[in-house]
């Protein structure tokens, strides 16, 4: 995880900063406001990228009944804060936002909940083997 963010972070910092300017220049003006949504979505992308080994570690460590558990709550999470963020906002980029949060607090206690579990099985596996 920690290589992952090594690698994007710039590109990451670049695209949320420039992404107006780069959508405009490229796909022309009309597509600026695409741009203000892949600023947004970019903090929710980048935390998303980096916890690829987290989502893969889950099989690993036997964790499917967590992955289940935390999918599900995942969902009806972002479905309570589209529908939440619009009624009572009615304002679409504070709704993207708010689905953006959801996606990028759920991600990152995904990436500490499984660094702990490998943390913890790394440790019984050096220490518990006594053979």
């Amino acid at each position: 995880t920690l290589h992952l963010i090594y690698i994007s972070i710039v590109p990451f910092i670049v695209v949320t900063i420039f992404s107006r300017k780069i959508f405009g220049f490229v796909f022309g003006q009309e597509w600026i406001i695409a741009g203000i949504f892949a600023q947004i979505l970019m903090i929710f992308t980048f935390v998303s990228f980096i916890n690829a080994p987290a989502v893969m570690s889950m099989q690993i460590l036997g964790l499917q009944k967590f992955s289940l558990g935390y999918e599900i709550l995942l969902t009806l999470s972002r479905f309570f804060s589209i529908y939440l963020s619009y009624v009572i906002f009615n304002n679409i980029y504070i709704t993207v936002g708010f689905y953006s949060l959801v996606g990028f607090v759920f991600n990152t206690f995904l990436i500490i909940f499984i660094s702990n579990k490998v943390g913890k099985s790394n440790l019984r596996s050096t220490w518990g083997n006594d053979d």
